[in-house]
């Protein structure tokens, strides 16, 4: 019963943070790295302007492009790479969620997220790309397959 209880909050907590609060995106990853990210945000569960029943399920996802070297562009993420993403500055975690999420692309791994509050107690989601690295790397791909490109990501 305690358990359901805080998973509600936490689930109550996420999507008031996402529905209710501006994103912003920064990236502390390396300088051959994008300087930012554009996210859409896909809130479930609570209408438009509604009130959050915490009796109800509500789901919050994020998606992404991440832009590769197969892309042709001259900023892209490499493995190991981490950006942070600024998800809330009204909002933190009460008790982060536990674990990293796999963050995917198809089948093929990107890296894993975090989801945490830094210093300053404002919910962040820190990625690192240390997934598949041929996703990353054209070189890595052993069938001499086409580099990946129109990579998109979700968590």
């Amino acid at each position: 019963m305690v358990k359901k209880k805080g998973q509600r909050l936490t689930a109550w907590m996420m999507a008031l943070m996402i529905g209710l609060s501006v994103i912003f995106l920064t990236n502390e990853a390396l300088a051959a790295t994008p300087a930012s990210l554009d996210a859409d945000v896909r809130v479930t569960g609570i209408e438009d302007g509604g009130t959050i029943d915490s009796s109800k399920n509500v789901d919050v996802t994020i998606d992404f492009q991440v832009p590769v070297k197969g892309d042709g562009v001259d900023d892209y993420y490499q493995h190991d790479d981490t950006v942070t993403l600024l998800l809330s500055t009204s909002f933190h975690f009460d008790a982060a969620p536990a674990g990293p999420i796999d963050l995917m692309h198809q089948s093929k791994k990107l890296g894993t997220v975090t989801l945490s509050n830094n210093s300053e107690n404002q919910a962040i989601a820190t990625i690192v790309f240390n997934g598949d690295e041929d996703v990353f790397d054209p070189e890595k791909i052993s069938d001499g397959g086409q580099p990946y490109s129109n990579v998109s990501g979700q968590f």
